[in-house]
Parts: structure tokens; sequence; C-alpha cells
């Protein structure tokens, strides 16, 4: 029980930082000194030497991004230290905890996790305003992006802008731990992965974005490689059969939901026309004369890329 309290507070940083909450640098300090204290109290602090190279190169990169000039690079600043102060400490805690055999309340907070951030996910969809953004009209299923001027409030303490880009992490974190339903040791956990996931998938389809089923599909592919060997044949046969159910599930929603279908069916097929691709190609080639992260304002094709 103490490790899966102890996940919950390291990952509770992270939801607020998700949730663009107030005072965020306050609260990612506060899960990274969780995660120290901690490897401190176990000595497993010395571990950190392993992770030198990251700590230095993070350093020089959060170093060059504070004395720009230009307000935007405040950006990679955050997130090096986000990554610094935060990120390197819990996971480095969380991979200590699996090593102790604590991998069964790591993987259980985990998911709590995943299911508190969808059910986040869906009460910001069921906002009013978030109608005016996702609509089915004569035309077919359309939606825009929001602004800052019209931003939409939830809970009380939060508010987010872009929807159709904000509610991504909200849903990525179930929708990727679906290979869990394969690898997992408890049947109950399996099961638990597996309704997370369709609630994700759920609110992902309102939406209608294409970047979280991409996710799911590389952990999936990801993990499968890595586990095939130590999963049972007989995991594989339920594995797929309950794939195959949740697809024809998926084809009875779709039949009503047609107008999502066909939007999101669209989006898939115009990946290989897509500006980004551009956008990234044109992103390599200025890390190679920017490698600090200064660059971000020498994209000539598009003000910004969030993938």
């Amino acid at each position: 029980m103490s490790s899966f309290l102890l996940v919950c507070v390291l990952l509770f940083p992270l939801a607020w930082t998700i949730c663009n909450g107030p005072k965020v640098a306050f609260a990612q300090v506060a899960g990274g000194l969780v995660a120290l204290a901690w490897l401190a109290s176990k000595r497993h602090l010395w571990a950190l030497l392993r992770l030198s190279p990251f700590l230095l190169a993070g350093m020089i990169y959060a170093f060059c991004a504070y004395v720009s000039a230009e307000p935007r690079d405040t950006y990679p600043y955050q997130a090096a230290l986000v990554l610094l102060f935060y990120g390197l400490p819990t996971g480095l805690c969380l991979r200590r905890l699996v090593q102790r055999d604590q991998d069964g309340p790591v993987a259980w907070a985990m998911l709590a996790f995943a299911i508190g951030m969808t059910a986040i996910g869906f009460v910001i969809l069921n906002n009013p305003e978030v109608q005016r953004i996702t609509a089915v009209s004569v035309g077919g299923f359309q939606r825009t992006n929001g602004t800052d001027d019209n931003a939409i409030a939830y809970l009380h303490l939060f508010s987010i802008s872009n929807v159709i880009i904000g509610i991504i992490p909200f849903t990525l974190f179930a929708l990727a731990a679906v290979p869990l339903a394969l690898t997992a040791r408890s049947w109950t956990l399996r099961v638990a992965v597996g309704a997370a996931a369709i609630l994700a998938g759920y609110a992902n389809v309102q939406i209608a974005t294409r970047t979280t089923l991409m996710a799911t599909v590389l952990s999936g592919i990801a993990v499968f490689a890595l586990a095939f060997r130590s999963i049972p044949w007989r995991r594989h046969v339920v594995y797929g059969a309950s794939l195959a159910a949740l697809l024809l599930a998926g084809a009875g929603y779709v039949g009503m939901k047609s107008d999502r279908f066909q939007y999101l069916v669209g989006r898939f097929s115009e990946m290989g026309s897509d500006s980004r691709l551009d956008i990234w190609s044109e992103a390599v080639g200025i890390l190679e004369r920017t490698p600090d992260g200064h660059g971000i304002r020498q994209l000539q094709s598009h003000e910004w890329a969030h993938n």
C-alpha cells in the first residue's frame, strides 16, 4: 500500500502540470524532492551518477534557454527544468520500485492516474463550450481550435484554451497502457486496463484526434516486440479475441457516429501530405545549426509544431 501511495504522490505533479494548475513549478520541484528523499532513504541516490550525462546536458540546455532574449524560448527552459528536477528522479524512483518487486503497486497507481486523467478529460468534453468547437453540421463533423480569449474553465481551478491539442495528454496514458492487458500478471489489472482504454478511446473519438491512437499503436508494437517470448500463447489468444470483440463493438459505435469516424479516417488519409512532416524536416536542419534549442523562431513553414 505504501508503494501505491508513493507512486500516486510522485504522479500528482504530472497531473497538475497537464491540468496547467497554478504554481506548477512548485509542484514539480516538490515531486522531485519526494523522489530524491525516497532514493536517499533506500540508499539508491548514487544511481543518479549513472544519469550524470543527461543531467549535464539538461543543465547546459536550461542555461542556454535561460539567457535567450526570445520570450518563447522559455518553453525549452521550462521543459529542461521539468526533466532535471522532476522527470529524472521520479523515473529512477519508479524503476527502483519495480526492481524491488513492487511492479504491481506501480502499475495500479499509474492506471489510477490514467483513469483520473481520462475522467478529467470527460469533464472538459462535457462542457457546453466544447460543442462550439466540435459539432456535427450539414456538411458533416467539424472542429475548430479554441483561443486564449475563450478558454474553457473546469473544476473551478483550471482552464484549457485549445481543446483539440490540450485533451491529448488526458487520454494518452490510458490508451498507451493497453499493452499491460497483455503483459500484466493479474487478470484484474488486465481487465481494468482494458476498461480504462475503452473510456479513453471513447473520449478520443469525441474530439477526433489521431495522436493518441497512434501512440497506442506504437506502444503496443514496442511492448509486444520486447515481451513476445515471455507471454504465454493462451494470453495471446485471449488478448486477440478481446481486441476483435472491441473492434466489433467499435464498428457498431461507428455506425451511430459515422460523421466523426469519416472525419477521423480523412485525417489518417492525409498523413502522407501532412504539413507537419515538412515542419519536422525543416526543424531537423535547424537543430543541426542550433543544438541548444534556440532555433524555434527560424521556422519558415509554420510558427510552431506541437508534435
